[in-house]
This record gives C-alpha cells, structure tokens and sequence, in this order.
C-alpha cells in the first residue's frame, strides 16, 4: 500500500433498517423557528457538516444499516438545514470544542431520534461509542439475546466483545469477538474487533496475521505528505470507509513516523477517530509523556480515568503525575487526589502486568 510507504519510506509497517427515518425537529425541546444563534455561515455550514457526518457515522457504528434523517419543520414539513431545525443542538455544540464531544452530541440527538427501533445491540454499540460502556454492558445482560438461529447473533456477540475492551477486559472481550468473527470470517470489523482483543491478551501473533491480512484489503494511494495521512485513514483507520478500524494498530503506525508533521496530523487524526477507546487514551498519553510534554499528557489521562474510573492502569499512572506536579497532595485537586487514591485501595490495584510511567526527574 503506497501511502504506508509514503509514511514509513523502506520500513516495514509496525507489527508485520433500510428504510428512510424521517425526524422532525422537535426533539429535545426544539423548536423548529427556534433561532439558530447568531452565527456566521461558515459556521452554519460546518454545523451541517458535522451533523451529516455523524448520521453517517452513527448508521455504521450502531449498525443500523442504511438509514437517513431529514431534518423537517414540524407544521410545513419541509425540509430544514440542521442548523435552522436544530437550534437547541447548534447552542450546545457551539459550547463545546473538541470533536469527539461535537460527536457525542449528535450521537446523543439521533438516538433520541431512533431509539424506538433500535435493538439492545444497537443500543450498546452506540453506547459504547459514546464512552459509556459499563451502561452497555448493564444493557446487554439484563436484554433477551438472539437465538443461536438469529441473522444478527453475531452482532449480538460482537457488541458484547466491544463492550468488555471499553471497560479493559480484554480476556472475556476476546471470547465474544471470536463468536462473531467466526459467524462472520469474512466481516472486516469482526476481525478487527478480535484481532485488538488478542493483542491486549497473549494472542499477538494470531492478532497480527489477522492485521497483515486486513491491512493488504487497503487500497493505495499516491499522496505523500499530509494527504498519505488522511488517505491513510480513508482507506485503513475511518470506521465508516477503512478495512482496519483499529486503535491498537494506530498506535503502532503513530509510534512509527519520523516525520513530525506527518507525526502530528497522524495522532490528531487517531485522537479523534478513537477517543471511546480506553487503549488508545491510555497510549497516547504515554507518546506525550515519551516526547516531553507532560502537561499534555497529565490532561489526557487525567480526563480519561476521570471518565472511565474502572481504567486501572489509567488511576494508577495517574498517582504518579499527581506525585511528580504537587508532592504534597494538597494543591492540585487534592479531593480528586483522595478520591483516587480510595478507589485504587478500594479495589486492591496493583501496578503488576501494566505499563508504569516513568517521569524522570
């Protein structure tokens, strides 16, 4: 695939319901003639961008398979712009900044939208993509699951593999996503799905084959520079379009790259495309860390074990910066700081079996 080769030159890469929905726009308190705020176009216009995006979006991950929202005045029926049919939405994501939030906020409307229809597994694969999978895992196991006999038992399966690498269990995840990969050998997600599990357990040498095999379904290209980066992620990374949707081989392409331009539209890219993914936070902390920015990297952990407690190896690193920036525990967050130190007690983590970080003086 040429824009490996682009990216890496000689190396080798690391790792050898069909049916329209309509929706109104009352939803969620909105009304229709609301006023969109005071915005200019070009905002306007990013707006509707990123709402048609995340429809698209959520119908792959959610697996809804082919569905559409017309965004409608709810007494003319005429077809809106998101950003005029959706103005208590366009408030709040003006209100946020990073594009994984902007996400969750859309996610958020169109399941509002489509809940109804949508089956436990549905349900918990959007969950999971909006980082909440202790939810979906309280879903799936108090849900009636498919007959061993359903079309959709492999997805059944699979969403339950998804929901134990949210919550760092990759060892039950792995046992869920080999029901599904072999339901289905020739669904590329399924495969991936297992082939991360694998990695995260003592199963790399089978995950990396299943990489190597996906990885030559990629199309080339002959971009260099920072268009091989975002053709990379067309064809390889992007859930929606690529063979490879997977945040363990991210990170090994990311830790590859010389090239710091390349390098910092790469993880840009990565943050965004898998930012549910505890795995990916946890490394690319780790990469900030490596490369001396370890404020940036405090944040990133810092937001991710705030966000998802359950991270052991998150909580436990996350002591170690606390250590290094406020000794004494007193002046940065030290309820935080108390609040951690109890849960780790609490559930008798240890560092054994994980990536320590090591801040150096």
């Amino acid at each position: 695939m040429s824009w490996l080769k682009k990216l890496f030159g000689k190396q080798t890469p690391p790792g050898n319901v069909s049916a329209a929905r309509p929706a109104t726009a009352a939803h969620r308190g909105q009304e229709a003639d609301d006023p969109p705020g005071a915005g200019d176009p070009e905002i306007h216009r990013r707006f509707d961008r990123e709402w048609e995006q995340a429809v698209r979006r959520f119908d792959v991950v959610a697996g809804l398979r082919d569905f559409h929202l017309d965004i409608k005045h709810p007494e003319t029926h005429q077809v809106m712009k998101p950003h005029e049919g959706l103005g208590g939405t366009f408030a709040e994501w003006r209100g946020v900044r990073s594009p994984w939030d902007h996400r969750k906020i859309f996610f958020d409307l169109i399941y509002s939208m489509v809940r109804a229809s949508m089956t436990a597994w549905q349900t918990a694969n959007y969950l999971v993509a909006t980082r909440r999978p202790d939810v979906a895992l309280e879903l799936l196991e108090t849900s009636e699951p498919p007959s061993a006999a359903d079309e959709c038992q492999a997805e059944h399966c699979a969403a339950f593999a998804k929901v134990f690498l949210g919550l760092t269990r990759a060892g039950t995840a792995v046992a869920w996503a080999r029901q599904a990969a072999d339901a289905r050998p020739d669904d590329t997600h399924f495969q991936t799905v297992l082939a991360d599990a694998l990695h995260m357990t003592d199963g790399r040498e089978e995950a990396h084959e299943i990489y190597s095999r996906l990885m030559a379904r990629g199309s080339g290209s002959d971009s260099a520079g920072s268009s091989a980066v975002a053709e990379m992620f067309a064809n390889l990374f992007a859930r929606e379009t690529g063979v490879l949707s997977s945040p363990v081989m991210a990170v090994e392409i990311g830790r590859g790259l010389s090239d710091s331009t390349q390098a910092e539209e790469f993880w840009q890219r990565a943050e965004i495309e898998f930012y549910d993914s505890p795995y990916f936070r946890m490394q690319h902390a780790y990469r900030l860390a490596d490369s001396g920015s370890l404020q940036q990297s405090f944040a990133k952990l810092l937001a991710l074990a705030q966000e998802m407690p359950w991270v052991k190896e998150a909580s436990l690193n996350l002591v170690t910066y606390f250590e290094r920036f406020d000794p004494t525990g007193q002046k940065l967050m030290p309820e935080y700081q108390a609040h951690l130190k109890a849960t780790i007690t609490e559930n008798g983590w240890t560092t054994e079996g994980m990536r320590e970080v090591k801040l150096g003086g």
